[in-house]
């Protein structure tokens, strides 16, 4: 499931139009049902940042996603072996004239 959209929006004339949607937080399960308290719930949970990046593209600031996900559940399903350390990834996101892409 996915929460927290972020929209950014410029303007075109006398309108305002997305150029940038994101989703900002999302659960992915890996097993047992978010919320339903089966007692072998586990999954991913993502939160997502955003900052602006040094560089540009197309006359507008290229955007930095920095995406942190754990895993969580309930602590007797978490496999033993399961990487508890957050796992980091990062995009860069260009303006392609129309909206940012990446």
């Amino acid at each position: 499931c996915y929460w927290d959209e972020l929209t950014l929006f410029m303007r075109q004339e006398e309108k305002l139009v997305p150029i940038f949607k994101q989703n900002m937080q999302s659960q992915a399960v890996s097993s047992g049902c978010i919320g339903s308290a089966t007692g072998h719930d586990v999954w991913e949970y993502t939160k997502k940042t955003i900052s602006i990046a040094p560089s540009s593209t197309n006359g507008l600031a290229d955007l930095q996603i920095t995406a942190t996900s754990i895993i969580e559940g309930d602590e007797e399903a978490i496999p033993k072996n399961a990487n508890r350390k957050a796992r980091v990834e990062r995009h860069l996101l260009k303006f392609n004239g129309k909206a940012y892409a990446s």
